[in-house]
């Protein structure tokens, strides 16, 4: 009998022939993990004799169905050996990653189990087409351990002892990747099926490390908590990264502690602090979610965001303290609230004056400045103008009667100063729901016409909003509270709110009048 270009089709054990893909049901368990490694095997008469071949199926999915090229070494090399290999390619894009598997593969013998005759057929391998010929079986399976002497991996010896090194090495790999992923929450194979032949693959080498977390990291179905990579000292979740065009790191939001070096400084990490960076990779904006130190002329600084300049000075930044001293023109100054930005110098290039004060003008002249005044500086600290002109912190917030509305996002930026060369602001573009004037500024009940905010609670263009006056800074902010009653027109009608906020981070300051 000659081959043939039928396929057929292996779904929940059953051969159907047939050209139709159907899907195979999910495993269920007790205490099997409900998965296990399957080989693809072939038994063909040629007319010169029949031949048996016998493949991870890993591997020839990859090949046949992804075009992916297996290369793990010479022949001579033992499953091991191939093993450290694949996971060099992989050590390139995912350090972490490739360390947890190597680690696991040293010690995958002492956590296996060989056993004779078959194992009950757990068909977790989705879809599959097969070749007239061939069929699908399965050598390995996973289990919870529960006494000491148990053995999380069991193979059947048999079929272990038909497989090549090249084989032998990728049902390691194929075992340890899926235990990972089941942890993760993965219901089938798929996924390690897939991972198994692309770190055993040569085009894994020319992978970029953007396409390896796009198309590769973000596409597992695994919880986030499985997605996480590092990248340096500092560890990331891969979906929350962005990147430039030269396939720099553009934001990411953290997973968890680590350390970041820019420009000298080194900045510890903290889970779910959320950074920019430049395209050189410096640190353009650190929003952390508990206290960061930073350097500003010479003082180290505790502040919950900071905009960094390409230097690694601090362009602005924005503090828990609301009372700080910085260098001028004039010497030390002491200036009140929260914002403050700098020039690349190091010069303090906006705030607002603690105490009246005599301070020296751009043009020589001496002016008295009074109490809380806010003042523009020039790169030498003499101050160029006064008056207005900047914005606090970003919060999150949600109807008090039902918390469920955070998850869509509405949110409330704080204020100090809404006119700019007395021009509005806009703060803003993307999906604001609400906004709020801080109390430090906004002493009384006071209405603004907020201009081009999108969605939400404001959809009209000149919506007004009103706020009690009992609103406090974010950051005195530990616990949820209560800030009072806001109102906001839409279309001539007045709506009332209780809400309730959480601080996050300090929004970008834009310092462009709207059109």
């Amino acid at each position: 009998m000659t081959k043939t270009n039928g396929f057929i089709i292996a779904i929940l054990g059953i051969w159907v022939v047939s050209c139709t893909v159907l899907p195979a049901a999910q495993a269920g368990g007790g205490d099997i993990v409900g998965n296990g490694g399957n080989l693809y095997i072939c038994e063909i008469e040629y007319e010169n004799g029949a031949r048996r071949t016998v493949e991870l199926l890993d591997f020839y999915e990859g090949r046949e169905m992804r075009g992916l090229t297996i290369d793990l070494g010479p022949a001579v090399l033992d499953p091991i050996a191939k093993i450290q290999l694949a996971l060099t390619r992989l050590h390139r894009l995912d350090p972490e990653r490739a360390e947890r598997f190597l680690k696991r593969a040293e010690g995958f013998f002492d956590d296996l189990l060989f056993v004779k005759g078959s194992l009950t057929q757990i068909p977790d391998y989705g879809y599959i087409v097969v070749e007239y010929g061939c069929s699908i079986e399965q050598i390995a399976r996973q289990r919870q351990r529960q006494y000491s002497e148990d053995r999380t991996f069991w193979i059947r010896k048999e079929l272990w002892d038909s497989l090549d090194n090249n084989s032998k090495a990728g049902l390691i790999l194929h075992e340890i990747i899926y235990e990972e992923l089941i942890k993760g929450g993965a219901e089938n194979s798929i996924d390690a099926r897939y991972l198994t032949a692309l770190v055993s693959s040569k085009e894994l080498e020319s992978r970029s490390f953007p396409d390896y977390v796009e198309n590769t990291l973000n596409k597992l179905r695994v919880d986030e908590e499985y997605q996480q990579i590092r990248i340096g000292d500092a560890r990331y979740y891969s979906k929350s990264l962005d990147f430039y065009s030269n396939g720099k790191l553009a934001r990411a939001t953290a997973s968890g502690s680590g350390w970041i070096e820019s420009h000298g400084q080194v900045f510890g990490v903290g889970a779910n602090d959320v950074l920019s960076f430049y395209k050189d990779g410096a640190i353009r904006r650190w929003s952390p979610v508990n206290a960061m130190h930073v350097q500003v002329n010479g003082r180290q600084i505790s502040a919950q965001d900071v905009l960094f300049y390409e230097n690694g000075t601090v362009n602005e930044i924005f503090t828990f303290a609301i009372e700080q001293t910085f260098s001028t023109f004039d010497g030390e100054i002491q200036f009140s609230w929260n914002s403050f930005s700098f020039w690349p110098n190091g010069m303090i290039q906006s705030g607002r004056l603690l105490w009246k004060s005599e301070l020296t003008q751009a043009d020589g002249s001496r002016i008295s400045v009074p109490t809380l005044k806010g003042l523009l500086f020039d790169e030498s600290g003499k101050i160029v103008k006064t008056g207005p002109f900047n914005v606090a912190g970003k919060w999150v917030c949600f109807d008090h009667t039902d918390e469920s509305s955070a998850k869509t996002g509405v949110r409330v930026i704080t204020i100090h100063n809404v006119a700019y060369n007395g021009e509005l602001i806009e703060v803003e573009r993307n999906s604001l729901q609400l906004f709020a004037i801080d109390s430090g500024t906004c002493r009384t009940t006071r209405e603004f016409t907020l201009l081009n905010v999108n969605g939400g609670l404001f959809s009209a263009k000149d919506a007004k909003l009103e706020i009690s006056d009992n609103l406090i800074r974010g950051a005195d902010l530990e616990e949820d509270y209560y800030p009072g009653n806001f109102a906001y027109w839409t279309d001539g009608k007045k709506t009332e709110v209780q809400l309730v906020c959480r601080a996050t981070y300090a929004q970008e300051k834009i310092y462009s009048p709207l059109n």
